[in-house]
């Protein structure tokens, strides 16, 4: 009896620009100047695809895809992605707050800020001083750490939220300075001031006895060289 045997196909990640099947060659190379193609492969020793390959493991910055023989690929991550765990994780869209270049490493766009990784995705934890974090639940793609708007502040070291300015005071400009305290001599009853116009005058000839931050018309006291 002949010799019965069975010719594979080749691979999707096994196929050189040639259309040859890396795969026919001891180092799985595409050519003699060229490395291996990516990725870890070994031949099956069970099952259906017994004596085939099987791509067991992919470098950094490429998404392990075996869900079947002929769709076998190491997928390269864009540099506008990220992948924490080839083998397990996919290629993640870089959101907004951090720097990626399309394997695991990742620079935070703001300093100081915090992340960690979860379930596959780095996940926002903390922003810093002067600044509200932006972190919503299926949405890792958008998050980032947004200075604090006109009228609030946050001066904890750690920040989630920001909080308004408090009467006294005002913020004219989105940043991450805090809430400025209205000047000698004038007062402010609003929280969430945006304008130094909300920093209202005593009455002539009334000052505030050196002090800043007022938040009442009754600050305002005659000075030595008035009486009321």
């Amino acid at each position: 009896t002949g010799l019965i045997f069975s010719c594979a196909n080749c691979p999707a990640g096994a196929v050189c620009s040639t259309g040859v099947c890396a795969l026919r060659t001891l180092g799985n190379s595409c050519s003699a100047d060229s490395g291996p193609i990516p990725g870890t492969w070994v031949r099956s020793t069970s099952g259906d695809d017994t004596g085939k390959f099987r791509l067991i493991g992919c470098p950094a910055g490429h998404q392990t895809q075996n869900a079947s023989h002929d769709t076998q690929k190491c997928h390269p991550c864009l540099e506008s992605q990220y992948i924490i765990h080839p083998d397990t994780d996919a290629c993640e869209k870089c959101p907004p707050g951090l720097a990626c270049k399309g394997d695991a490493t990742v620079i935070p766009v703001v300093e100081n800020s915090t992340w960690a990784v979860e379930d596959g995705v780095y996940k926002l934890k903390t922003c810093p001083m002067g600044y509200f974090k932006i972190s919503q639940t299926n949405e890792w793609d958008q998050q980032k750490c947004e200075p604090c708007s006109a009228g609030t502040e946050c001066v904890l070291e750690a920040c989630d939220v920001c909080t308004d300015c408090k009467a006294g005071k005002y913020k004219d400009v989105s940043g991450t300075q805090s809430c400025r305290a209205c000047p000698q001599n004038t007062f402010n009853p609003d929280i969430k001031a945006t304008a130094f116009a909300q920093c209202q005058p005593c009455p002539d000839g009334a000052v505030t006895s050196g002090l800043d931050g007022q938040i009442s018309a009754d600050a305002c006291k005659c000075s030595e060289r008035t009486y009321l």
